[in-house]
């Protein structure tokens, strides 16, 4: 047979193998670049409007000074009755929210949703570029709770996130995670359970998979991190399968309220998101008012500097 001799072509379904393999293949080369441009497009769609941040911090005006029930005689700037600091620090942060609606700058608090989608957005872009030649295999998102990370109105009002953090270092430090190879980014987040009156913090994560198992192996079942009263793990890991999504999820820009509820004698907590209410609305958005990016940010075996991360 001479080389022209016909050559039977390979059967239909080695064929769609090979060339998803060869696609895969191809995909995973030019993954850094795959992932920035898929990842910057798409973000957008995973966060609110310009518009609907500014109808945000409108509402927010309104009910922070709703909330505050004393007596107050604003123009002349005094107050009266118990609480009246508090009820001051109140205003101060719904004039600053109110201007940043009237001009449409807003003025730099983790309270304002304005200024929060556009921190979110450069943050989370920074992320994306600084994780873009990873492979979605090899990264992990996590969720962290302590149960020691549990606090009432009042208490939250004597902590700070600068503790929290320190505290959530020190767990890392002790546990030999921190001098383990591998990046980790966290932000701190809550949520309100108005059935018990109590505020849970935790943090998200991002991380390699190999020290996401870490966090699992070395913090589960010590210094706090157990499962809570309604049943939620203390540390959850998920694949990354929706870059965009899920790094977005990290660095929110509001604290949902999610009640507790008995269904067959078992406690669980609510799934949907709605929105806290009345003085604890208030209260939270003092306590992120008073907070910096920093305070809510723990890094590891990467820096944040001019906007980037770098060393991922």
């Amino acid at each position: 047979m001479n080389s022209h001799s016909f050559q039977t072509p390979p059967a239909p379904a080695l064929w769609r193998t090979d060339m998803a393999c060869h696609l895969d293949r191809l995909r995973q080369a030019r993954a850094p670049i795959f992932y920035r441009l898929e990842g910057r497009a798409a973000l957008h769609k995973c966060f609110e409007t310009p518009a609907d941040t500014l109808n945000e911090d409108a509402k927010r005006v309104k009910l922070i000074e709703a909330s505050v029930s004393l007596v107050v005689e604003r123009s002349a700037g005094t107050f009266a009755g118990r609480g009246s600091k508090r009820a001051a620090a109140a205003l101060r942060l719904a004039d600053k929210l109110a201007v940043g609606v009237e001009t449409g700058t807003p003025q730099p608090t983790l309270g304002s949703s304005v200024y929060m989608r556009r921190l979110r957005a450069d943050m989370i872009t920074a992320l994306l570029d600084a994780a873009a030649h990873y492979a979605d295999i090899n990264l992990r998102t996590v969720t962290v709770i302590n149960r020691k990370w549990r606090f009432t109105a009042r208490q939250l009002r004597k902590v700070t996130a600068a503790q929290i953090k320190r505290q959530f270092r020190t767990h890392l430090q002790r546990a030999g995670i921190l001098d383990e190879p591998g990046f980790l980014v966290a932000f701190l987040h809550g949520e309100y359970e108005p059935t018990t009156g109590v505020f849970q913090l935790h943090y998200h994560v991002l991380t390699t998979a190999e020290k996401a198992d870490l966090l699992l192996s070395r913090l589960r079942g010590r210094q706090g991190y157990e499962r809570t009263a309604t049943g939620a793990v203390p540390i959850k890991r998920c694949k990354i399968e929706n870059r965009p999504k899920q790094f977005s999820y990290l660095l929110k820009s509001f604290w949902p309220e999610r009640p507790v509820v008995t269904i067959d004698g078992v406690e669980k907590r609510v799934r949907a998101n709605r929105r806290i209410k009345g003085k604890f609305h208030t209260l939270h958005l003092q306590w992120l008012n008073r907070c910096s990016l920093a305070d809510i940010m723990v890094i590891n075996n990467c820096v944040f500097r001019n906007g980037k991360f770098h060393g991922c």
